[in-house]
């Protein structure tokens, strides 16, 4: 099994662990992936598990969160980008709907102002996201910069 990462009694080449330390990483909480970045040729040998013989994990589900964002956060810009994505979306199907609803205004009186208020103000709840999501994109890449981490 090459590059699966799940055994939880890894073995890492002493070059391996010499650059996860170079790096000086705040979060080193899923160290598998930090190895799996510097590793070459993972590989996997299967080990027999056995159910605990006695006591309990202190491993909850919180602990489970935590790992997860910081994987999210610690590999990735995507949540920002999603962020803007979504903002772009929004914007723009707020000013088409609040275009749409001015010029139906015209024909029908159902339409109010209420409505195309409404539209407004998701057309500025886009513009807004997009904003957020251009200045995490800018936290984002300054917290690369600032990690020193090589970029291949």
């Amino acid at each position: 099994m090459t590059g699966v990462q799940t055994c939880a009694l890894p073995i890492y080449r002493k070059d391996v662990v010499r650059r996860m330390i170079e790096l000086n990483e705040f979060s080193s909480f899923f160290i598998p992936a930090l190895a799996f970045r510097y590793s070459r040729n993972p590989t996997e040998i299967a080990v027999e598990h056995r159910e605990r013989e006695r006591g309990v994990s202190k491993y909850n589900a919180f602990n489970l969160l935590k790992l997860n964002f910081d994987i999210l956060t610690n590999s990735s810009l995507l949540p920002l980008q999603a962020i803007t994505l979504f903002g772009i979306t929004a914007a723009g199907l707020g000013f088409f709907s609040t275009t749409a609803l001015l010029i139906l205004s015209f024909f029908y009186k159902a339409i109010t102002m209420m409505h195309i208020m409404i539209s407004v103000l998701f057309t500025f709840l886009g513009i807004e996201a997009v904003l957020i999501g251009l200045v995490g994109e800018y936290v984002g890449r300054i917290y690369y910069e600032v990690r020193g981490k090589p970029h291949y």
